[in-house]
């Protein structure tokens, strides 16, 4: 009966080791996702604001174009 009793013991304590090293794992991956995500949307938001600058910066030039070329148009 004592036997039995210690390899219970011992059962349970490989279950709590498995347990704790799946626990581990998964909290691992979980972090190194958050930080991959994290990534990727920094990285969308500073593709996002170049894109926002650069048309910003071009948008100007383009409307003058627009109103140049409509009062030559209308003088001709």
């Amino acid at each position: 009966m004592i036997m039995r009793r210690r390899q219970q013991g011992v059962a349970l304590m490989i279950v709590l080791l498995v347990v704790t090293i799946a626990t581990v794992l998964s909290v691992s991956i979980a972090k190194n996702q958050h930080r991959a995500i994290s990534s990727a949307t920094r990285y969308f938001d500073r593709a996002q604001a170049y894109y926002y600058a650069t048309g910003g910066k071009s948008m100007p030039g383009n409307c003058l174009l627009v109103i140049l070329k409509s009062a030559l148009s209308k003088t001709t």
